[in-house]
């Protein structure tokens, strides 16, 4: 701002970089700031710093503490836009196009630091930008990949389970470090392809917001408030939001638009917040379909073998001792029901075991299972 190039900030402010958001651009301005809100949850970074809190109640403030923070973050980011509006750019040693193209616009802040800086402030800068983003860029990679072993390859692949007939062996602590090494070269190879495909790292990074703002945040959002839900539901959501994401096009990656939501204008594409109608309907895709599932296989509509994903097939510690034990099998179904006549936690394919203690003791009055829950 001390620059003999920056005029002040505050003069024709109206101008230069404050303006005013057009009426027709109301839905998209909603749908991306819901984006930003909603779509920087269930990113995996930050739910390590949340794990990594010695208590919940810290958790939490930190969670608030962040939430003013990037509040605060962007005031930086308003000052450079305000500077370098604020520019005569002809007194710098830029030889550019002047006025700066619209198409550069997300140049404009390493442009600030190397034409209106000392140099010793520019090398600072841009030194400690690099270093935030290899140190983030290496967090990703590692986060995805542990993501990948943890939750892919060992579930789907090496899980000590039966699926379709198939008996799977249980995957070593060994064999999940190098899954995961493995991964890592392939998420590395994947990250390069996409740096040097996609022209601006901001829209790379706004697209991984969208995909997780119309994917995972419904996901996330039933599997902590909505305990019905299961894995036919969110396959459902999944497969559903994200076609009617793609369908509206991306134009960083040159995908042109299946379907022409309202309000479609051909030069600025689509204007419709179609971005948090996708995400509506992998919610209510995931709710309805999980109730769905439930209903059928719960009441005995659909045959258990038609359970591929075992939802809701009785693991061995469910099954009833013998057909003749009165006791054990009024037992054994109230477990499962959870004293409701159904299944409690069918999203997870096991019985809920609240009211496993009071069920025992009503059954047995002469045994003490206080601490049953504790134990399983």
């Amino acid at each position: 701002m001390s620059s003999d190039a920056v005029h002040d900030i505050q003069h024709n402010a109206t101008d230069n970089w404050i303006k005013s958001v057009d009426e027709a651009y109301i839905g998209l301005y909603v749908d991306n700031w819901l984006l930003l809100i909603f779509g920087g949850i269930p990113w995996q970074v930050y739910f390590q710093k949340v794990f990594a809190a010695k208590s919940t109640s810290a958790a939490r403030t930190f969670s608030f503490i962040a939430a003013a923070g990037c509040l605060v973050m962007t005031i930086p980011a308003i000052l450079f836009g305000a500077v370098a509006a604020s520019t005569d750019w002809n007194q710098t040693a830029y030889d550019g196009d002047i006025p700066i193209p619209s198409d550069k616009a997300s140049m404009l802040f390493p442009m600030s630091l190397q034409y209106l800086c000392p140099i010793w402030v520019s090398f600072a800068g841009f030194g400690m930008i690099s270093a935030a983003v290899m140190s983030s860029a290496d967090a990703c990679v590692l986060s995805a990949s542990s993501m990948f072993s943890r939750n892919i390859y060992k579930p789907l692949f090496r899980q000590n389970v039966s699926f379709l007939k198939r008996p799977y062996n249980r995957a070593s602590e060994n064999e999940i470090i190098w899954a995961t090494r493995i991964s890592m070269l392939g998420v590395g190879a994947l990250a390069a392809v996409g740096a040097l495909t996609v022209n601006s790292i901001y829209e790379l990074f706004y697209m991984c917001s969208d995909l997780m703002y119309v994917v995972l945040f419904p996901q996330l959002l039933c599997v902590i408030y909505v305990p019905i839900v299961n894995t036919y539901g969110s396959i459902t959501g999944f497969v559903a939001g994200l076609f009617f994401r793609v369908a509206g096009g991306e134009l960083s990656l040159g995908l042109p638009p299946l379907i022409t939501y309202p309000w479609y204008n051909h030069i600025e594409g689509q204007l419709f917040p179609f971005k948090t109608m996708s995400m509506l309907i992998t919610l209510v895709s995931l709710v309805l379909v999980s109730l769905l599932a439930e209903r059928c296989f719960g009441n005995d509509y659909l045959p258990a073998s038609w359970d591929v994903f075992r939802c809701f097939v009785k693991s061995d510690r469910d099954k009833e001792p013998n057909s003749d034990d009165t006791h054990g099998t009024s037992m054994s179904s109230e477990m499962r029901s959870g004293g409701t006549g159904r299944f409690e936690n069918s999203a997870m394919g096991i019985p809920s075991f609240e009211n496993t203690s009071n069920i025992l003791e009503q059954k047995y009055p002469s045994m003490h299972f206080g601490n049953i829950q504790t134990r399983l």
